[in-house]
This record gives C-alpha cells, sequence and structure tokens, in this order.
C-alpha cells in the first residue's frame, strides 16, 4: 500500500524467511548416496519404508517422490523430535535421521561431516539411514527456489539494502 512504500526508504535491512519466502517449500530429493555394498534400491526402500509413518515435511517428498517402491512394514516406530525416527522391520532396527541422531544411536557414518558439508553448500538438508548398526546412506533434500525470487533480491540490493536470509536448514 502507498504508506508500506513511503516507509520503504527507512528501511535499509531486509530480512527474509527461506521456506515458501524465496523457495517453494516443496522439499524435492536432490540425490541418493548410498554406502559401501548398499545399492540405491536398498537404501531407499528402507528409507521410504521408515519415512512413510512420518509427517515431516522431508518424509512427506521422500515418499511422494518414490510412490512406486515396495514398502515394507515397520512396526513400533520411534519419533524423536529434531533428531529421527527408528522403527522395527521384521527383527532389525531402522533407523533414519541427522547425523547427530546416528551418532546418538551409536552407528558410524564414515565421512557424515563432510557429506553435510558438501550438502549445506548446495542448499541441501540430509537424512541418514541405518538397518542395526549398519549404515545404508544419505538421502539429499532440496527447496526449489521461487522463479521471482533472483530478481526480488536483486531489485532490493541495487536499491542499497542489505538482505538476510534466515533459514532453520543447513
Amino acid at each position: 500500500n502507498a504508506e508500506a512504500l513511503e516507509m520503504l526508504h527507512k528501511i535499509d535491512t531486509v530480512v527474509l524467511d527461506k521456506t515458501g519466502t524465496v523457495t517453494t517449500g516443496q522439499m524435492q530429493v536432490a540425490q541418493v548416496i548410498p554406502a559401501g555394498e548398499v545399492s540405491e534400491k536398498e537404501l531407499v526402500q528402507d528409507a521410504v519404508s521408515l519415512e512413510k509413518l512420518s509427517a515431516h515435511p522431508l518424509a512427506v517428498s521422500l515418499v511422494k517422490q518414490y510412490k512406486s517402491v515396495p514398502l515394507q512394514e515397520v512396526r513400533n516406530l520411534s519419533e524423536f523430535p529434531g533428531l529421527g525416527l527408528r522403527g522395527k522391520v521384521g527383527e532389525e532396527i531402522i533407523s533414519g535421521g541427522n547425523l547427530k541422531a546416528m551418532r546418538a544411536w551409536k552407528i558410524d557414518v564414515p565421512d557424515g561431516e563432510a557429506v553435510v558439508k558438501s550438502a549445506a553448500a548446495q542448499g541441501q538438508t540430509v537424512l541418514f539411514f541405518a538397518r542395526g548398526t549398519k549404515y545404508l546412506g544419505a538421502i539429499g533434500f532440496s527447496d526449489m527456489i521461487k522463479p521471482s525470487s533472483r530478481q526480488a533480491v536483486s531489485l532490493l540490493k541495487n536499491s542499497g539494502r542489505e538482505v538476510i536470509l534466515l533459514t532453520g536448514d543447513n
């Protein structure tokens, strides 16, 4: 409105929330990184079977993208806010979550820090997966930038304003 435009000349910094403002808010699988001898199919099947029971945005995205993957029955699901989730397939525990969760659950993730750092540099958030104590691999998720965001940020910067992006993601 006119009042907001009049006040704009007093503003020197604009702080933007990332998800849903600068990005679409629709997470997508950006990369699948199986560990060692683990196949991509094995990693994805365990991950989708586990995440099917979660309402977390990354879980919803994964399940939607791999809806044709045959699921395994997961029982005794336990969610750990800020970490991940675990459930049983047969007699084995399937785990999915961030690197902190894998460490808490005593699952060795070779090069875990490097995977997180590399994914973050690409604007991705990573989930790690394991069956028992066997590390299966990681899945990176990204949120697509809205087509209008680049131009809007450029216009703000070109008008002399500092632009800050806030996000809870890596």
